[in-house]
């Protein structure tokens, strides 16, 4: 297969620059599943832009119409291209695929760096070649007003008597950026992920960048390793007060959040053939969430993962994330997370005085569920999450693709949507109905229903996600605290569906619950003309 690379920028062919060709023939490899190679405009199938030079998209009739762009916002009309690469999160035809990405993969680095033991003789240098960036440089005069002196070695406010040598990011580049314990790495602008390899030059000069441009940074960096100036009012006071020691030991801490890079090539791969090859049992969702532990769960995980098969899921549209377990959590972890008793959160609680450590674990699998949604999707993207129990029902599932199609015209009207079995609760004739078609409707109210099988779009989980950081503290089971969200923030934004497609098999006595309490109400509830489950079996 054969795509054309309209216009790219000098050195992309012939690798003399640092971001180049293999990273996108790599990428779109992976994502056609066949070779891809360099072709012209009249023999290629595929159109690779860029938001340089115009656009080859009126030259004929293209398979696949891409856009890639490593700038800030610019008004180009994404809708005309069939994938978009850019620095914005995940969100219709658009992947996100910031800068810094195929930078560092075709440098073939991973910022582990070795241990640092020696300070550079100078200060703070500046590599500026754009000077329309103003608020940058709004920021570089107040640090200079401040007494901190700055190296200008580009052709912006150049005071060197020389332009620094080699291409941005390459190896002479970085050595010479080495010389100083500080590098200006601030954006052009600020916009969601748009994250260039700035930042980065400063890790592989084995110095302190000093950061500002996207406020989604540190979903990728670890704000430990670098001076943000997007919200550190003492920024400048911290580079003045910059001792050796406590520059070496910034400059030894891990470069990278978590520990690791997670958005890499293969990972931005998932994301484009969710867009090319959409599944059509779960259209417009741009991933599906089973929250459960493989090895604490392991005959669910054997039922989800035969339930999985059956239905033909693909691997690239789904994410099993169940990182902690009750029996794995420590005193201090429960303590700190864990400060009321039930009954002085839900009066009415009949069940054990506190909340159990499995019950604790499920909720802090929410909030990882909540983070991962917020640093990858952006506020429109549909995202759909299962608990560890929970089976289809028939003929209901047949429908799901049009109730999913019907969420999607009607985004406006909700931020979270529980589509499975909980309770009876669906059946309150007063709720007021927000959304209808005749077929679907979308029912407000406050209570969740259980948490099994729920439908969120990404504003909701950051929402949410700002909610659960505010005190950390989750003394109640994670269908209450939700409820207690919805109740005081947000009540006008949780759905139930009227038509039911999951079954929450453990609220039914049909499987033993592992993570959560099941409620006595749900174990003996039973709804009126169910329909039968198909079996499934590995």
């Amino acid at each position: 297969m054969k795509v054309y690379f309209h216009k790219f920028w000098s050195g992309f062919f012939d690798r003399t620059n640092p971001v180049d060709v293999r990273f996108f023939l790599e990428l779109f490899t992976k994502v056609f599943d066949e070779e891809c190679h360099v072709g012209t405009i009249d023999d290629s199938d595929i159109l690779c832009d860029t938001v340089y030079n115009g656009s080859a998209l009126d030259y004929k009739t293209w398979k696949k119409r891409i856009l890639f762009s490593g700038e800030s916002e610019r008004g180009i009309d994404k809708s005309r291209y069939d994938l978009v690469l850019c620095g914005e999160r995940t969100h219709d035809n658009v992947v996100n695929c910031p800068l810094f990405v195929p930078y560092l993969w075709c440098k073939g680095v991973d910022l582990q760096s070795n241990p640092i033991t020696e300070v550079p003789p100078q200060e703070v240098v500046a590599i500026i070649s754009n000077a329309n960036g103003s608020v940058r440089n709004s920021l570089l005069e107040s640090m200079e007003k401040a007494g901190i002196p700055i190296v200008y070695a580009g052709t912006y406010k150049n005071n060197t008597g020389f332009t620094i040598p080699g291409i941005y990011g390459n190896d002479e580049f970085i050595e010479f950026v080495s010389q100083f314990k500080f590098v200006i790495s601030m954006e052009n602008s600020r916009d969601d992920t748009y994250i260039t390899e700035k930042i980065c030059t400063g890790f592989l000069a084995n110095n302190i960048p000093i950061y500002w441009g996207s406020t989604r940074v540190t979903d990728y960096f670890n704000p430990d390793r670098f001076i943000n100036m997007n919200d550190n009012t003492d920024a400048i006071t911290q580079i003045k007060e910059m001792t050796s020691e406590k520059w070496l030991e910034m400059v030894n801490k891990p470069i990278y959040t978590g520990g690791y890079l997670w958005r890499t090539l293969d990972d931005i791969v998932r994301d484009c053939k969710v867009i090319f090859n959409a599944f059509p049992m779960f259209p417009n969702v741009k991933q599906i969430y089973f929250l459960c532990n493989k090895t604490y769960e392991a005959e669910k995980y054997k039922m989800l993962t035969s339930m999985i098969k059956q239905l033909g899921i693909p691997p690239y549209i789904y994410t099993f994330l169940a990182p902690t377990w009750g029996t794995e959590l420590s005193v201090d972890t429960y303590s700190h997370h864990v400060r009321s008793t039930l009954h002085d959160m839900l009066p009415w609680w009949y069940g054990p005085e506190t909340l159990k450590y499995g019950s604790l674990s499920l909720i802090l699998n929410y909030r990882e569920l909540f983070e991962d949604i917020t640093k990858r999707y952006a506020s429109s993207a549909m995202i759909v999450s299962f608990e560890s129990d929970i089976l289809p029902i028939y003929p209901a599932l047949d429908r799901f693709p049009d109730f999913l199609n019907f969420c999607n015209i009607n985004k406006s009207t909700w931020g979270s949507i529980h589509f499975g079995y909980g309770s009876k609760c669906r059946d309150d004739s007063d709720l007021p109905i927000v959304a209808s078609n005749g077929e679907f409707s979308l029912i407000r109210h406050v209570n969740t229903r259980c948490t099994d099988t729920m439908l969120w779009q990404g504003w909701c989980a950051e929402n949410i996600l700002k909610y659960m950081k505010e005190t950390e503290e989750y003394s109640e089971p994670i269908d209450h605290y939700l409820i207690r969200y919805f109740e005081t923030r947000a009540p006008l934004y949780n759905m139930w569906s009227s038509h039911v497609f999951f079954k929450q098999t453990s609220n039914y006595a049909e499987y033993p619950p592992n993570t959560q309490l099941c409620h006595k109400h749900y174990a003996t509830c039973h709804i009126e003309g169910e329909v039968p489950l198909r079996a499934y079996s590995a």
